[in-house]
């Protein structure tokens, strides 16, 4: 019964390690790393559209900064409202290869942070600490 037990937890092992999933995107060899206000993510290849959302509470503001690493294909970021309007976009910036960003939101609501990749094979680091707004 050990043994069974011991080779389904490295069969569940050895899959989240090979593959992740998240809305419509599909990663290989994908690691990632959420603590409180960040999210680091690493793979060899993603395609699709790969999220993570994030609240700004009422009278409050966050920076929410960060860098895309790319050893091959393409990959965009975007943050948007959870209503869908996208607040940043890196291709509206005209940024590409890899980069850094930093986006001020001092409206409260939830947002969602966006991956958008190509063939990528990279990594995303971002953080996006909550403060108290000075005005509030």
């Amino acid at each position: 019964m050990k043994r069974i037990i011991l080779t389904v937890v490295l069969m569940l092992s050895a899959l989240m390690l090979a593959a992740c999933t998240s809305s419509s995107c599909t990663a290989t060899m994908c690691i990632e790393s959420r603590v409180n206000n960040g999210w680091e993510i690493t793979y060899e290849k993603l395609n699709g559209t790969k999220t993570e959302g994030f609240t700004v509470p009422a009278n409050s503001e966050c920076i929410v900064s960060g860098a895309l690493t790319t050893e091959s294909g393409s990959a965009d970021i975007e943050i948007r409202k959870k209503d869908g309007t996208v607040i940043y976009s890196s291709a509206d910036e005209g940024k590409s290869g890899s980069f850094s960003f930093e986006v001020k939101i001092a409206e409260e609501g939830q947002y969602v942070l966006c991956i958008i990749a190509d063939n990528h094979k990279g990594s995303v680091e971002v953080e996006w600490p909550v403060s108290t707004r000075s005005d509030a």
